[in-house]
């Protein structure tokens, strides 16, 4: 609901939230049609020593496979805050910096597991090069 009521697209279109387990996607610009990832977390996204920025992302084929589908999607990291429900930090990576060898395959859960075979993914990117910082309440220079 905060995506939909306070980040506009680029194109100044608002962005319309899919509904729940959309795959790939969680919402798509009322106006030029452009879809978006949103991965939140409590902390702040910032780079590992190598200056890369990994984060969890969802299942491995089909990253894949969304990727390859007409003009991918922007990824949207969102830091907030519980205590006083504020969004910290807003970083933005465009689908044009999102590719095959970003994705990064996990381990397939093993058959003990209650989705066993399941594969997930992690998503890789440079720091400097592809996060577009829009918000950031900790000022973080980007080149840290």
């Amino acid at each position: 609901m905060w995506v939909e009521k306070n980040l506009n697209c680029e194109c100044s279109g608002i962005f319309i939230n899919e509904k729940a387990n959309q795959k790939a996607y969680d919402a798509i610009c009322n106006i030029c049609s452009k879809k978006i990832q949103i991965k939140a977390s409590k902390k702040i996204f910032k780079p590992n020593k190598n200056g890369e920025l990994k984060i969890l992302g969802s299942e491995y084929k089909t990253t894949l496979k969304s990727l390859n589908q007409s003009n991918g999607w922007d990824l949207y990291l969102l830091a907030y805050n519980l205590e006083d429900y504020k969004i910290e930090q807003i970083l933005m990576i465009k689908s044009s910096e999102i590719n095959e060898e970003c994705v990064i395959p996990r381990k397939k859960l093993g058959p003990n597991a209650r989705r066993a075979g399941w594969q997930g993914c992690y998503m890789s990117f440079n720091w400097n090069d592809s996060v577009n910082v829009i918000y950031n309440k900790l000022s973080i220079d980007k080149t840290n």
